[in-house]
């Protein structure tokens, strides 16, 4: 993933809202994600036209690019970008796969 995408601050990444909606909306088939950049965040991944197998996806993503390990049943737990984000920052240099 390029610079462009993540910020940087002294020796962390910390993944961009804008990264990680261009993580899901490719593994989505590059669908248009309905709403505002400001509703998006905050909207199920249901409302977003994410299902299971984009949500899946998503997750093998993230661990490729980032290193990052979302089991199958927190995936399955997490209900918006929002959430998606702030799991996956809580673990960007930290201990990868370890509960929050």
């Amino acid at each position: 993933m390029s610079k462009a995408t993540t910020a940087t601050t002294d020796e962390t990444t910390t993944v961009t809202m804008e990264a990680l909606l261009a993580v899901l909306t490719e593994c989505a088939g590059d669908i248009e994600l309905p709403g505002t950049a400001d509703e998006i965040p905050d909207r199920s991944f249901g409302d977003l036209g994410c299902d299971s197998l984009v949500l899946l996806e998503t997750a093998a993503r993230l661990q490729s690019e980032y290193g990052i390990v979302i089991p199958d049943d927190v995936i399955a737990e997490l209900e918006t970008p929002r959430s998606l984000l702030e799991f996956v920052n809580g673990r960007v240099g930290g201990a990868v796969g370890a509960p929050a």
